[in-house]
Parts: C-alpha cells; sequence; structure tokens
C-alpha cells in the first residue's frame, strides 16, 4: 500500500508533467493542498515558469538542461533508478531525467523503503534542482508551488524508515 509521501510524490509527478491535462493539474494541486488554485491564471504561470518560454523556460524540468549536466548521464542514472526499482518503460513516455518521471521512481523507492536510493537522489538531483528552481521562480509559484515541493522533499530525508 502507498505511503502518504508516496502519494504526494506522485501528485507531485501529475503537477509536473507536460502531458498531464489542466484538469490533472488541477486535481494534483488539490490533493496536494497548495494555496489557492489551479486556475487559468495559475496555468499561465505555470507555463510560462515550466513549460512555454524562449529560448526556453525559466526553471526547465529536466534535470540535465537546468543542472547543465550532460543529458546522457543523467538520463542513464534515472534509468539504472527504473532498473533497480524493477520498473520499465512502456509506450510514450517523458525523458529518464524529467523531475515527473523521478519523483514517480521516488514514489516507488518510498515505498520499498530503499533509503540509500532516496538519499544519493534528493541529494544528488532534487536539492540541486530546487536550489535553482528558487533562484529562477519570479512569480507566485515560487512560494505557493517549489517552497511545497521542497518541503516535502526534505521531508523524505528526515522521514521515519517504514517497516517492510
Amino acid at each position: 500500500m502507498l505511503t502518504s509521501p508516496a502519494i504526494r510524490l506522485l501528485d507531485w509527478s501529475t503537477l509536473f508533467s507536460p502531458i498531464a491535462e489542466t484538469t490533472e493539474h488541477a486535481l494534483a494541486w488539490s490533493h496536494l493542498g497548495l494555496a489557492g488554485t489551479f486556475d487559468e491564471n495559475t496555468r499561465k504561470a505555470y507555463n510560462s515558469t515550466f513549460l512555454i518560454s524562449m529560448p526556453q523556460p525559466q526553471v526547465p524540468l529536466l534535470f540535465s538542461s537546468l543542472l547543465q549536466r550532460e543529458a546522457s548521464a543523467c538520463r542513464e542514472d534515472w534509468m539504472r533508478v527504473a532498473a533497480h526499482l524493477g520498473l520499465s518503460r512502456e509506450g510514450a513516455s517523458l525523458p529518464p531525467d524529467h523531475i515527473a518521471l523521478a519523483c514517480e521512481l521516488l514514489a516507488h523507492a518510498w515505498n520499498r523503503n530503499e533509503r540509500v536510493l532516496l538519499e544519493g537522489a534528493v541529494e544528488r538531483y532534487f536539492l540541486p534542482w530546487l536550489e535553482l528552481a528558487m533562484e529562477r521562480c519570479d512569480s507566485s509559484l515560487k512560494e505557493r508551488l517549489l517552497a511545497e515541493f521542497q518541503q516535502d522533499i526534505t521531508t523524505l530525508l528526515s522521514a521515519p524508515a517504514q517497516a517492510n
């Protein structure tokens, strides 16, 4: 059974997914208890911050892009995580180093009590991504979304281990 941190990670995965519909984003926003609603103004701010901007979004959702790391190495890291968890991709999917897919993988790692994997992923990818995202995000999304995401991610490191 999925635990609360895992469910929240799956909601974050939906919220950060560019292939999710606006109604799915709104539902994830509500499930996460984020301030306000995912209305038209929030959707526009979200899209311009994370998805659509020239030459690239303020806060790219690909770890390799925002962290300026070798894309193939980042993708290989996340494909190894998926393989370790016994997960495989079927059909259309996001790039392996996309934060939405990484949140999904963290949810599975949490559920399997993979503490070393969780700590490594959070320290190597999520915390550096959050630091840069907080610097670059100049909209209300910084407090309404990123601060909440940061709190959930850091809580993973201090949450008690689960019984298997």
